[in-house]
């Protein structure tokens, strides 16, 4: 019995060769047109968040704010949401500004 106990400790815990390191890991976030529109309309979304609901456990939060830019973003202007979209895949190739990662 102790002896199977050691045989599975070491059949567990051996070294293995390393394969070969895989591709770096993507640091930053992947930007959508839903996140784009979430950065600009940001205080509106909050505002609507303390006006109607007051204070909130994070989950719940979390909820509605994605209900409330859901709302946004259906009442959007296809222009704007197109722009929206382009600023996306902009930011998702070079980044955003300084200014908004700042924010």
């Amino acid at each position: 019995m102790f002896q199977q106990q050691i045989k599975w400790f070491y059949t567990n815990h051996r070294t293995v060769q390393k394969e070969e390191e895989g591709p770096p890991v993507a640091v930053g976030k992947a930007w959508t047109t839903q996140l784009v529109a979430a950065h600009f309309h940001k205080k509106e979304i909050d505002e609507t968040l303390e006006k109607e609901f007051g204070d909130l456990a994070p989950n719940q939060r979390i909820a509605k704010w994605a209900n409330i830019l859901t709302g946004i973003m259906s009442e959007l202007h296809s222009v704007t949401l197109n722009w929206y979209s382009i600023l996306a895949e902009n930011w998702k190739k070079e980044g955003p500004p300084r200014e908004i990662q700042r924010a």
